[in-house]
């Protein structure tokens, strides 16, 4: 019978003897002592919940290994050979420079992380906004200028983390101008139920008054088009234009035909749709023309501005076209619906077309595009599927 002066060396010869004999363990208990065999061997201190679950094992599968190891009285009375580690639950954060660039850097416990991830997510500046994690030092690293600062403050002091002097003063320079730039942006009010620009140029006061229709939603969204974002809390307004004046993104999604029509005929200027090259276009046709009238909206407003090829059931679009009223000239159309790209002339007017749709899923497809659904002021995507894009992407 063999006997051990340590619990870890006893383990080490159980394990070792279970696998000579090729005894079945359950899976939890296979992968958890192979994890432990390797801290063992590599020299690596058990935590005392770690050393726990080492004696629940070798107890669990004592009888197993009774005929050539003796246990002593390493169940009652354990002796480790390496102190415990010890788990650091404290949460810090402060300023360090990174490779020549001043980064926030965060030490808290891993239960947190979920909750932390999900928050910068939601304060991150763009995708592809820098997180970092140091394996060697335990610590998550920021880029100082690809986070709301302002934000991820509040929600570091309200979890309990320790600042250090130098976060507190980049935080306060940050707040400074924060507040500064609050004062002098962009952005629209409805006072006395007018729709008016705050810190507009000369030039973008003329361009407002010029196009403005005394339509608050719809100026509300072209008040947005000119980059002035909506800051109001009112909830008089119809809450699909309310969203898109007051988000900084331009990408939107809406899962039904319908409401994207009602939401389309409460902003004035027309409404460009692009339908993808992968769908199916006939059906998508045929259900916004069985749309349009079980709304009660005018066929007349909507012009179908391609054709079909002469083959295979292309005459049969293109008299389909025809004779349900989507075909003519494109004067006084609401909508106008392309296939693939649209014509070069669509957009020749300043104040053409405000709302670009599409039934897009993918990100992707011609260049020109790809720049039109980046950067026009207000994208909507229609379908029952939330498309893949790279911008932050808002439900209607």
């Amino acid at each position: 019978m063999r006997h051990h002066t340590f619990t870890e060396d006893l383990f080490i010869d159980f394990l070792d003897t279970l696998e000579r004999k090729f005894y079945s363990m359950q899976y939890q208990d296979r992968s958890a002592a192979h994890s432990f065999y390797d801290s063992i061997t590599q020299g690596k201190h058990f935590t005392e919940k770690q050393a726990q679950y080492v004696l629940k094992i070798l107890f669990k599968y004592r009888k197993a290994v009774s005929d050539e190891i003796d246990y002593g009285n390493h169940m009652e009375m354990p002796q480790w050979k390496r102190e415990f580690r010890v788990i650091d639950i404290s949460k810090k954060v402060w300023v360090e420079e990174v490779d020549k660039t001043q980064r926030i850097v965060l030490r808290f416990p891993f239960h947190f992380k979920t909750d932390f991830d999900d928050f910068i997510k939601e304060i991150r500046y763009n995708r592809d906004s820098e997180n970092r994690w140091d394996p060697e030092r335990k610590v998550r690293t920021l880029s100082l200028y690809d986070y709301n600062l302002v934000l991820l403050k509040e929600f570091l002091k309200v979890n309990d983390f320790e600042f250090d002097h130098e976060f507190e003063d980049v935080i306060e320079r940050v707040e400074e101008i924060y507040w500064d730039e609050k004062e002098y942006s962009k952005t629209s009010k409805v006072k006395e139920g007018t729709v008016e620009l705050n810190n507009a140029s000369p030039s973008a006061e003329v361009y407002f008054r010029k196009n403005k229709t005394n339509n608050v939603d719809a100026d509300l969204v072209l008040a947005k088009s000119m980059g002035h974002i909506f800051t109001g809390k009112s909830k008089k307004y119809n809450q699909w234009t309310k969203k898109i004046a007051s988000s900084q993104t331009n990408q939107f999604w809406i899962k039904d035909v319908a409401d994207f029509l009602k939401l389309s005929y409460t902003v004035d200027g027309r409404v460009a749709v692009i339908l993808d090259r992968t769908s199916d276009v006939n059906n998508w046709l045929y259900t916004l023309c069985d749309t349009i009238d079980n709304c009660g909206f005018d066929r007349s407003d909507f012009r179908v501005c391609f054709r079909a090829n002469k083959h295979a059931d292309g005459d049969h679009l293109n008299t389909w076209v025809r004779d349900n009223g989507f075909g003519g000239k494109i004067e006084g159309a609401k909508f106008l619906i392309f296939n693939q790209k649209p014509a070069k002339w669509l957009f020749k007017e300043e104040k053409d077309v405000t709302i670009l749709a599409s039934n897009n899923l993918f990100a992707g497809g011609q260049t020109m595009i790809r720049h039109l659904l980046k950067n026009h002021p207000c994208v909507v995507y229609v379908g029952d599927i939330a498309p893949t894009v790279q911008e932050e992407l808002i439900e209607l």
